[in-house]
């Protein structure tokens, strides 16, 4: 099917996600655009990385621009001159996972949308913050339980009971 318009891109983008996610236990592949507008669509399972790996692609000295965004890492490097609140607000996420600054900053659906072609990667499981549905994994504090104190020292009762006996 050749392509000819962005709409029908994105339909046929909807279409082929809908049918590969009921088919496959994959949850990511690569869409590749050739010149002459056809989609292609291949299996790749998404790199892991960690927050140390995102954390020195911050976009200083010569550095690419990542975040994280629900445990998903983005290269926002070409975006950065197009970026609607300008470089310095998208240099704000650079290295760190940016998911609370990017909720709060009121972004359209459009702009969820958008993520997608940036999409590099995600987050090691051991470092993951949100499950699958994208709801924060809640911590489960660990308590350290202290072991009972023995009672080293005798009561008045004690001594006399002891007196008494031995």
């Amino acid at each position: 099917m050749r392509v000819t318009s962005l709409a029908e891109g994105a339909a046929l983008s909807a279409d082929i996600d809908t049918y590969l996610r009921g088919i496959v236990a994959i949850d990511s592949y690569q869409v590749v655009l050739p010149v002459d507008g056809r989609y292609i669509y291949t299996m790749a399972e998404l790199k892991r990385y960690t927050y140390a790996d995102v954390a020195i692609r911050n976009g200083t000295k010569g550095q690419p621009i990542w975040m994280v965004y629900k445990d998903v890492v983005y290269d926002f490097t070409s975006y950065k001159d197009e970026h609607p609140g300008g470089y310095d607000t998208l240099m704000e996420g650079a290295g760190i996972d940016a998911t609370s600054a990017f909720d709060d900053a009121g972004h359209s659906s459009d702009a969820y949308k958008q993520l997608e072609p940036y999409k590099i990667g995600v987050i090691v499981d051991e470092e993951k913050k949100y499950d699958a549905n994208g709801k924060k994994i809640k911590k489960q504090k660990v308590v350290a339980v202290q072991p009972e104190k023995q009672n080293t020292s005798r009561s008045c009762m004690n001594l006399i009971t002891c007196g008494l006996i031995g």
